[in-house]
């Protein structure tokens, strides 16, 4: 029994069928929480092999075999074959791995296209994988992992496509994130050089006239020289970066999905899993979100919570993705935020060492703390009376997890407040979640004027 993942099957698998094919499944605690797949294998081989079985039926017009052992051609290769509705399966350099093998004669796809040069994929790889198509084995390469990426682009998209990616091809993690975006907009990745543009790339840029560019990765990635030269083939350029590998695919996904039914997780720190991933993730119109092992980093948390989504696959076996990680991902990130405040009042002291006197300022402080696992956007505080509240200055209105923020405002005492036996202020402090749920807490501050 086969899971077609996203546009063949029209939904994510359900949870009926997934136990019944025995793969872990955790159905949702809460309302909130979100089922769990994991598709992994005893090493890279075995989980490519998977992630193309519970994704592709037999048939597909075309199979990708790309090096399990190096990243850089499969890096542009995972946009063209999510875009194809096709897999990426990985290789070794001199032989077909049997559970690769044994996929590809499941597939039976009617052409297979080798990705890399023959350091990467040797021509015996070529010749054993003829035996597995009735089409044809073809060989898309360059002179360098550049030139590979450009030859991809080519081959597979006209002159004047309305976007091309452009990550760093001396490092994976930028490209992983951006192939199923890629993918999604229909747009090849060209690879660049940190410090320089490659002349094939610029060559293929010009062929390809884009309409837009989108530079993935910050300025250690590509640089701004980089960047500038890009710039000569779409004023209107953009990069998509965040402060680490993990922050940049939260900030690609959140440049192209809304929403998002399935979010894949894959390990940040290893290639293989997310090179084949890519293609399943185009297929459920779902992001790739990067993770250590052991961690989630609170800038992909809060894009999951923003995502709100139904289903997480982790992509890779426990060693790459723990189950800790799966279930912080669907559950955790996905909680009701929640916000809390404390608040105090002083007044001014004036000279008759009465405590309060018409025309006196009673400051209101209020400490307001996140308590919920993701960030809060746009926290403020509101009261019923007196002046607005206010942070100081230069003070950002974001509250991490765990995070307090200070605000005050003044009121000045009345005549009537003097007439009455207690003063009450309504504060309401709020704060944003990432899925745009307005979260609120309530407290009453009072003083008695008769007690001055």
């Amino acid at each position: 029994m086969t899971i077609t993942i996203g546009r063949q099957a029209g939904a994510f698998a359900s949870t009926l069928a997934l136990t019944a094919l025995g793969l872990a499944v955790a159905g949702p605690a809460s309302a909130a929480d979100a089922d769990t797949l994991r598709l992994g294998g005893d090493d890279r081989y075995a989980t490519s092999a998977k992630i193309s079985e519970e994704t592709f039926e037999s048939g597909v017009d075309v199979a990708y075999l790309a090096s399990g052992v190096d990243y850089p051609d499969a890096l542009a290769g995972g946009a063209v074959a999510g875009r194809d509705g096709a897999p990426v399966l990985l290789t070794k350099s001199d032989s077909i791995p049997a559970i690769i093998a044994a996929e590809l004669d499941r597939l039976n796809p009617k052409d297979i296209v080798i990705l890399g040069g023959e350091s990467a994929v040797s021509a015996s790889v070529v010749t054993a994988a003829d035996q597995y198509t009735g089409g044809e084995v073809e060989r898309v390469s360059g002179d360098d992992r550049y030139a590979t990426a450009a030859a991809l682009a080519e081959a597979n998209f006209d002159s004047g496509v309305d976007v091309v990616y452009v990550a760093s091809g001396q490092d994976f993690p930028d490209a992983l994130g951006g192939a199923a975006a890629a993918a999604k907009l229909g747009g090849p990745v060209l690879l660049t050089k940190t410090d320089s543009l490659p002349a094939q790339t610029e060559l293929t840029l010009n062929k390809l006239n884009p309409d837009h560019i989108v530079v993935l990765g910050g300025e250690k990635a590509v640089s701004k020289d980089v960047y500038d030269a890009l710039a000569a083939y779409d004023e209107d350029i953009e990069r998509l970066a965040g402060s680490d590998r993990y922050a940049t695919s939260a900030a690609i996904s959140a440049d192209t999905f809304m929403s998002a039914d399935v979010v894949f997780i894959a390990n940040g720190l290893a290639f293989p899993d997310a090179l084949s991933g890519a293609p399943a993730a185009a297929e459920a119109d779902a992001p790739i979100l990067l993770v250590k092992s052991d961690s989630v980093s609170q800038a992909v948390c809060d894009e999951v919570n923003r995502l709100q989504p139904t289903d997480v696959v982790a992509l890779g076996g426990t060693a790459a993705v723990s189950e800790a990680v799966l279930k912080t991902v669907s559950e955790t990130c996905l909680a009701d935020a929640s916000i809390n405040a404390s608040v105090t009042n002083a007044v001014t002291e004036s000279d008759d060492e009465v405590d309060f006197n018409e025309g006196d300022e009673v400051t209101y402080t209020v400490t307001v703390t996140n308590t919920s696992a993701v960030t809060l956007s746009d926290v403020a505080v509101a009261g019923t009376v007196g002046s607005a509240f206010e942070l100081p200055e230069d003070t950002e209105n974001v509250l991490a997890p765990g995070a307090s923020l200070t605000f005050t405002a003044t009121y000045t005492i009345t005549a009537e407040d003097m007439d009455e036996s207690i003063v009450t202020n309504t504060i309401t402090a709020t704060g944003t979640a990432p899925d745009a749920t307005v979260v609120s807490k309530a407290v009453v501050s009072t003083w008695n004027p008769a007690e001055g």
